[in-house]
């Protein structure tokens, strides 16, 4: 099994989860960027899903990934927002 987990992508760029620090970075042309919080790691995979890129739900160690973009996208359904 990987340390390197993929939860969404937009051509090269990826939100992606390192199992064994637990921490979220946003990786892009062989940079890796620190996402602060889970909440925010499945706010920028929101705004590449917005843009045509893909969320992977259900993947190792994002229980609570899948859970916040759940949330995200219904609270956008009810305001009716995207």
């Amino acid at each position: 099994m990987s340390d390197r987990t993929v939860h969404a992508s937009l051509g090269p760029r990826e939100i992606v989860r390192y199992d064994r620090q637990g921490r979220w970075y946003n990786e892009h042309d062989h940079k890796k960027v620190r996402i602060a919080t889970v909440h925010d790691a499945a706010t920028l995979a929101l705004t590449l899903e917005d843009n045509g890129g893909e969320i992977y739900e259900g993947q190792p160690g994002g229980k609570q990934f899948d859970a916040k973009v759940t949330g995200a996208r219904q609270k956008r359904a009810r305001s009716g927002s995207r």
